[in-house]
């Protein structure tokens, strides 16, 4: 085992654990301010507006490339006499693939938020019908301090 030279630094110390499971508690019982969600304005987007900069997003991430760099040319025949059209085919189908599953995503995330918005309107209480989460979202971080707490490898 190396011994890391700044023990104060390691992230399985108790503090740490404290600090993380505190944020968790804080966030479960209610004491910490969560936004008021009526007084919050959606601006709209046009669906083009969205389209462009998802796009841009993934043309410039340079992750994206290096995973299609590193994925598709193992399923092109090393003899193939058009590589780059290959490489593009694949690249689309894997894109058109991609589609059905994302819009699976959309369609959910919307049918949440329809769900949330209505539960808003008909308790009257953003913060009542928004309580639920805040709980998990505190439980989840309360486990995750114990875990640190109580692991000599919190990542393993």
């Amino acid at each position: 085992r190396v011994r890391d030279p700044k023990p104060d630094r390691l992230p399985g110390r108790p503090d740490g654990a404290s600090a993380v499971a505190g944020a968790g508690r804080t966030r479960a019982t209610g004491a910490a301010s969560s936004p008021d969600l009526g007084a919050i304005a959606v601006e709209g987007y046009s669906a083009k507006r969205v389209f462009i900069q998802g796009f841009w997003t993934n043309v410039l991430n340079p992750k994206v490339a290096l995973f299609f760099l590193a994925f598709v040319p193992q399923f092109i025949a090393p003899g193939a006499q058009h590589p780059a059209v290959a490489f593009l085919l694949l690249g689309l189908l894997f894109n058109f693939n991609g589609l059905w599953v994302n819009l699976g995503y959309v369609a959910l995330a919307a049918a949440v938020s329809r769900r949330l918005v209505r539960g808003l309107r008909i308790s009257g209480a953003p913060r009542s019908s928004m309580r639920w989460i805040e709980r998990l979202a505190g439980a989840v971080f309360v486990a995750l301090g114990l875990k640190l707490a109580l692991s000599d490898n919190p990542f393993g």
